[in-house]
Formats: C-alpha cells, structure tokens, sequence
C-alpha cells in the first residue's frame, strides 16, 4: 500500500498479486467502495470466469472516458475468460508453442523498437499481441 501525489491531489493505492488472494481482497472491499466499485465489479468477474478479458477492459475504457479512472485507454484483445487463456497457455506450454510470435517477427520487432523508438504497446498494436506479450517476449527471446 501506498500514499501518491498528483499535484495538490492525494490518492492511495494498493496492489495484491494472484498469489495474495486479489479476488478475496477485492471482495472484500466491494461493499464499501464509493468509487470504483464497476472496475472492481468487473475485475471480480474476470477473475471468476464470468466475462472476457476484452469485456473487463470495456468496462476500464468506459471509466476512463467518464473521467472515473485516470489511465489510457487500453486496446489489447483478450477474448478469453481468465480460465480459457490459463488452459491455453498451459496447453501451448504443454507442445511446445509457447512463443506468440515467431523467430521472425520477434527480429523484426526488435529492429521496430531500435530503430522507429516504437513503444511496446505500438509493438503490440502492429504485431496483433498485448503490451506486456511484447514486452515480455523481448525480454525473453531477443
């Protein structure tokens, strides 16, 4: 947990990983959210298989457009619930084709970030993957 300044402006923030029981954090806390409570509503869904990652990121979308979230707007496709992307990771995991993208595309993408200063989620956008899959995948592969 954290205390953060934006100008005169105070804000707190706290962050719970998978590993430390978000959904039961989150729960907990719904009944007594004033603001947020859509976000957290539907970070609850998401993580109990109810809607699609692009689902919950409109509702994220939404909240910034009303100016209830102070963040960008997100354009990664996710269109699995949490459990369908885990089973397909583990899947691809399981034989062998991990990599979202190819040896090639991976170079390219390099060569991309080098060269045109492109951001990962610009990365993202061009290669059809999310930010933290580019970031992630040159990190690892290149």
């Amino acid at each position: 947990m954290g205390q953060f300044r934006t100008g005169k402006d105070t804000y707190y923030e706290l962050q719970v990983g998978e590993s430390g029981n978000a959904l039961l954090a989150l729960k907990g806390m719904l009944p007594f959210l004033d603001k947020k409570w859509s976000q957290v509503n539907a970070a609850i869904d998401y993580m109990e298989n109810r809607i699609t990652g692009n689902q919950f990121i409109k509702v994220l979308n939404e909240a910034v457009r009303a100016r209830r979230r102070s963040s960008s707007i997100r354009t990664l496709n996710l269109p699995y619930t949490k459990e369908q992307a885990l089973q397909f990771a583990r899947t691809s995991a399981r034989l062998g084709i991990g990599r979202v993208l190819t040896e090639d595309q991976l170079r390219m993408a390099q060569r991309d970030r080098e060269l045109l200063g492109l951001t990962y989620a610009k990365l993202g956008e061009k290669y059809g993957v999310s930010e933290s899959t580019m970031y992630y995948s040159l990190k690892r592969y290149t």
